[in-house]
């Protein structure tokens, strides 16, 4: 027994072992829902459904298929479909999917409808074979669409100056949105950023804020949810937010157009929309008209209304819109005043109404004399502003002309003519008709010859005519008609009227020009006018003047004792306005001679009234610094005028300004402070302020952002720190005028700037912290605009140094997360189940830890790599290099796998995710094991061994021989090789070293063997002893030779079966022997038929079948079998 076996003496037992069974894995069956990752929602109206994709892959197809719903209220329902609904849902042609691959001949594409909102995932699905189709984890969550509308707002015609409010968008669907909107003004974009858009309830949160697929920046798919998410999905429901645009203040007339162009909710659905003027929901616009300026005007001003003729007075329009007779009609309230010595001081005027298109010349018939004026006007949308509103239209009478006649008498020749004064009453210039006749001498109704028809031409009120006859003899000279500058040869006088017969006689000069031009001057209103009269001849002198005023009022004036030859003539104050003429009447000096000054005369242009000023209003104004703000002022003309004006700021300093504009503009004001009229003049005339009223202008408030729930310390905020991938946000509140438009920067650890630039719909701001990386990031906040202090304003006024934004800064450390590294991986973690309490025998797990310590580590411990896992909890870890031996408490006999699962350190931060790599195997080993085979010969089986020690114990008497001479006995091993076997057979101990699993000797003759003690190589100091210490000997490690057993798979031959993965397949084995046996069967590999992958024993088999259910791939056979006597073993394997 002492000798090695030799393999070509060992009998062939292969008869003894009949069948095998192989069982393949069918190719893998599985089923995904929403394959391609996409996003779906659900139109709020008459949607049509939607068709979410499911790809499976199976050969025995699919059968039947459980979809789990949940609703938005989370009740649960479960959507059962059958082969013949499934049928209908298949996708013709799955070749056009992204997905599809061409290997796999079972692929296959289903669209299943959906009209319902809520998470959707696969519950369970068959084959055709009623087989478990493998469903991969994946929810899908239908919500319904965003949608983005305008809210109600009055959209009617809007004036240059009115102020647009009330609008808003209201956006319902699923938050956070992202809201896409654009104001367009006569076809110009205004370029207004994105809103990000969060319901402002407190206890508001969602799981999409930290995905931000709303933005629509981040890579495409559906978001992934955890199961803490899917628990309560209420979140899911829609929302309705109401966005206000804000108030706005027209600038200019044109068209206002308002779009939505997109909205994306939380799940990153995109909804776009296309201009479309007949959708109002998406599409708004409305029109905004100027404010013209009207003015009066008198086109013909020197032309005043005459007898017989009509006259008009005009109407113009300055700042007009493109079209004007568009905006008609242009309704016009008139005013009319009568001359003021024609009515009483309590008389108010006429009021009179005319309405204008502006196609044909705009105007009004004016036949009476006095003052018209423009008390109101307005187009079809808006009132007009006034530029000159007020004209003063006088009228001109029929001329009339006094004669004066005296003869000219020479000292010496007597008389040599007649001198003719002529004073006209009309408009200058005069022209008077006169025919000169010869007449006989002795009868002067008898005209001889007529020697000249002429008239005479006056440019003044006054004309002095000398005749002087050509020749002597007698002459007559008769007027006939009379013109002025209006009326020409209207009047006709009376034959011989005025008919004069004369002689020939020169004197002294007075005059107030050289020239043959009349002088003409300006005055004002209630001034006096200052004329300079030239005289020559003997001092002194005596002067007489007429002053006529406008309505033909003559006065005369005389100046006596005059000795320079150079006088000023002041006028009396002239407080009628119009044209005044002052003619001179009689001019004497000391000689007995007349002084000659014929057709003197100075016309003075006196304004109609004295200029009036004030504001229009007495209500105080705000206005946005840096911008203009125009104060209408209530004037009479729109002639330009110098102002002074005193502006006296708040803090008391007082200063004066002096500007020239046009009054009807407004005073253009550009600070804050308390504003009063001072003086004024229009065209060289001193004004009148007419109220003493002093209005008061003040900056509107600047927009300005409060942060919210954190302390600051030397101006700048702290937050608590987060850990990497936490999450959290900064909160601000915006005061000042939405929306806001929000510019902050982002300093991240590495010292990288990002500029952002947030509009906000109202006055809650949240920036998101970033949490990507660890380290100290810092937010600056570095400036605030709203609607009516936008970034163009404020950032002038900081260039001008009138305005600083004080910057908010925040910091927030994001702390790293902890991490643990097995360190010994490579070591080999083997060990016997004797040596688990045993700390020295024991190889420990050595980790590294990273964090802030003291730290905690959670370790899975598993006994394979797909089974149940328990977790160790290991607290309070005061090093950062840790050997632990605690897992081992935890395992038995096995393979266990040790991984970390989690790691968390003193800062909170928790790491979760770790390396696959990061996993050791610790292989717990049985004591050493060895029992008896039967290979190549006949073995005796430890039921055997029971019955001889019965036998020989005299408890049972033998029936048979139990031996099989010649046979060898082995020995199978259980344990790491090498080992060591003490054993005895027929009272000799021997001991010897095996390398493999199994111990064979032969027995040659009939004996008793028994095995002592047997050590392996799994651990140091791992050693059985099969003897007990009173010296018993273990019948079951002693053998014996007894007859063979055999065994079969059922039908004897091969067998094949295919089964999808986690499936089973049945194995019968039949028995040939006495019970009960002890069965022995591998599994070997498909790939290498000779590779053993599974061994397996099964003892106690008490009936001559014994079925087993297989779940593994492979060959399956049996290698050893036992009855109550032998064992066969087959050599064959």
């Amino acid at each position: 027994m002492e000798h090695y076996v030799d393999t070509e003496e060992l009998a062939d037992q292969s008869t003894h072992f009949r069948g095998r069974k192989t069982i393949r894995f069918a190719p893998d069956s599985s089923i995904q829902l929403n394959p391609f990752d996409d996003t779906f929602c659900l139109q709020p109206l008459f949607g049509k459904p939607i068709q979410v994709p499911i790809a499976y892959e199976s050969a025995g197809g699919l059968d039947s298929l459980q979809i789990r719903y949940k609703d938005l209220n989370n009740g649960v329902a479960l959507l059962n479909f059958t082969r013949k609904d499934l049928k209908s849902f298949i996708v013709k042609d799955s070749r056009s999917d992204a997905e599809y691959d061409p290997a796999s001949s079972n692929y296959r594409l289903l669209r299943i409808p959906v009209t319902r909102m809520g998470s959707y995932s696969i519950q369970s699905a068959l084959d055709g074979k009623g087989k478990n189709i493998r469903p991969q984890r994946a929810t899908v969550m239908i919500p319904m669409c965003p949608e983005a509308s305008f809210g109600s707002a009055d959209l009617s015609d809007k004036c240059v100056e009115d102020e647009v409010g009330g609008l808003s968008i209201n956006v319902l669907g699923v938050p956070p949105f992202t809201l896409y909107y654009e104001e367009e003004i006569n076809g110009q974009l205004s370029n207004l950023p994105s809103s990000v858009l969060v319901p402002e309830d407190e206890d508001f949160h969602s799981p999409l804020l930290a995905k931000e697929l709303y933005t629509g920046q981040s890579a495409k798919g559906s978001p992934k949810y955890t199961t803490e998410d899917l628990k309560d999905i209420s979140w899911a429901r829609s929302r309705s937010i109401e966005v206000p645009i804000g108030k706005k203040r027209i600038d200019k007339a044109g068209e206002y157009i308002y779009t939505i162009s997109k909205i994306i909710d939380g799940f990153g659905n995109v909804i776009k929309y296309s201009p479309d003027r007949n959708n109002k929901d998406t599409f708004i616009s409305l029109r905004a008209h100027s404010m013209p300026v009207l003015n009066l005007v008198d086109a013909q001003p020197q032309k005043p209304i005459l007898l017989g003729q009509d006259k008009f007075i005009d109407l113009r329009l300055s700042q007009a819109p493109p079209c004007i007779s568009c905006e008609a009609p242009y309704t016009v309230v008139f005013k009319y005043i009568p001359p003021q010595n024609e009515t009483d001081d309590n008389y108010e005027g006429q009021i009179f109404t005319k309405s204008f298109d502006f196609k044909t010349p705009a105007r009004i018939l004016v036949d009476k004399p006095g003052t018209y004026a423009v008390e109101t006007a307005s187009t079809r949308f808006c009132a007009c502003k006034l530029g000159s509103s007020a004209l003063n239209v006088r009228q001109a009478k029929l001329p009339n002309v006094n004669f004066a006649m005296d003869p000219i008498v020479d000292n010496c020749v007597g008389t040599t003519g007649f001198k003719f004064n002529f004073e006209f009453v009309g408009t200058a210039p005069f022209e008077i008709g006169y025919k000169i006749s010869r007449l006989d001498p002795r009868d002067s109704d008898k005209i001889l010859a007529t020697e000249r028809v002429s008239s005479l031409r006056s440019e003044s009120t006054v004309l002095e005519y000398e005749f002087n006859p050509s020749s002597e003899g007698s002459y007559s000279i008769e007027f006939v008609s009379l013109s002025d500058k209006y009326y020409k040869n209207q009047i006709r006088f009376n034959h011989h009227e005025h008919r004069y017969v004369t002689y020939f006689k020169q004197r002294p000069r007075a005059y107030f020009g050289k020239g043959s031009k009349v002088l003409k001057l300006d005055a004002c209103n209630g001034g006096s006018a200052n004329v300079t009269l030239s005289l020559e001849g003997k001092a002194p002198f005596t002067v007489s003047y007429n002053l006529v005023s406008p309505q033909y009022k003559i006065e005369t004036y005389t100046l006596r004792d005059i000795v320079d030859s150079v006088v000023t003539i002041r006028t009396p104050q002239l407080t009628k306005g119009g044209d005044y003429v002052l003619s001179l009447k009689n001019v004497t000096d000391s000689s007995s001679c007349a002084v000659d000054f014929k057709g003197q005369e100075v016309h003075i242009g006196v304004r109609n009234d004295v200029p009036q000023l004030r504001f229009a209003s007495s209500q105080d104004y705000t206005l946005v610094q840096g911008k203009s703000l125009f104060v209408p002022l209530k004037s009479e003309s729109s002639e330009p005028i110098e102002l002074v004006y005193s502006q006296r700021s708040f803090d008391g300093r007082e200063i004066q300004k002096t500007v020239t504009f046009d009054p009807t503009e407004g005073l253009t004001i550009t600070e804050e402070g308390v504003y009063t009229l001072v003086s004024f003049t229009q065209g060289l005339c001193p004004g009148h302020i007419s109220e003493d009223i002093s209005i008061a202008v003040r900056y509107m408030d600047k927009p300005t952002l409060d942060i919210t729930s954190i302390n600051a310390k030397d101006g700048i905020f702290s937050m608590k720190s987060v850990c990497v991938d936490g999450g959290g946000s900064i909160n601000f509140r915006a005061s000042g005028i939405a929306p806001f438009v929000v510019r902050y920067s982002i300093r991240y650890p590495d010292g990288l700037i990002e500029q952002k630039t947030q509009q906000l719909p109202n006055r809650n701001f949240a920036i998101r912290l970033r949490t990507e990386k660890s380290g100290d990031y810092e937010y600056t906040i570095q400036g605030i605009y709203d609607s009516v202090y936008t970034s163009a304003i404020l950032d002038q006024l900081t260039r001008q140094r009138q305005y600083k934004f004080g910057p908010i800064r925040v910091v927030n450390t994001v702390d790293p997360l902890p991490s643990a590294k097995i360190t010994n991986k490579g070591e080999n973690f083997q060990t016997c189940i004797s040596s688990i309490h045993d700390i020295d025998q024991l190889t420990p797990l050595r980790l590294s830890l990273s964090g802030k310590l003291p730290m905690d580590v959670k370790l899975q411990v598993a006994r394979d790599q797909e089974g149940p896992s328990e977790t160790i909890n290991l607290e309070n870890l005061q090093s950062r290099e840790v050997n632990l031996y605690a897992m081992y408490e935890r395992m038995g006999l096995g393979m266990f796998y040790v991984t970390i699962s989690e790691v968390k350190d003193s800062n909170g931060c928790v790491s979760k995710d770790f390396d696959e790599k990061e996993q050791v195997i610790i292989q717990v080993n049985d004591v050493p094991k060895i029992r008896q085979l039967l290979e190549e010969s006949s073995i005796i089986s430890e039921h055997g061994q029971l019955q001889i020690e019965k036998q020989d114990a005299g408890v049972v008497a033998p029936e048979v021989n139990y031996y099989c001479a010649g046979d060898y006995l082995t020995y199978m091993l259980n344990g790491a090789p090498p080992f060591m076997v003490y054993y005895e057979f027929n009272g000799k101990k021997q001991a010897v070293e095996v390398n493999s699993n199994y111990f064979k000797r032969k027995a040659s003759r009939p004996g008793e063997m028994e095995i002592l003690a047997v050590s392996d190589s799994s651990s140091k100091n791992c050693m059985v002893n099969f003897t007990s210490p009173a010296g018993n000997k273990r019948p079951d490690l002693m053998a014996k030779i007894f007859d063979l057993p055999s065994v079969e798979i059922v039908d004897g031959g091969s067998e094949e079966e295919d089964i999808y993965e986690g499936e089973q397949a049945d194995i019968t084995f039949r028995f040939t022997g006495q019970p009960p046996f002890k069965l022995t069967y591998i599994r070997t590999d498909l790939s290498e038929e000779s590779k053993i992958v599974e061994t397996e024993v099964v003892d106690n088999i008490f009936e001559n079948e014994y079925k087993i259910s297989a779940n593994l791939e492979g060959t399956y056979e049996a290698i050893e079998i036992q009855d109550a006597f032998c064992v066969a073993r087959n050599r064959r394997i």
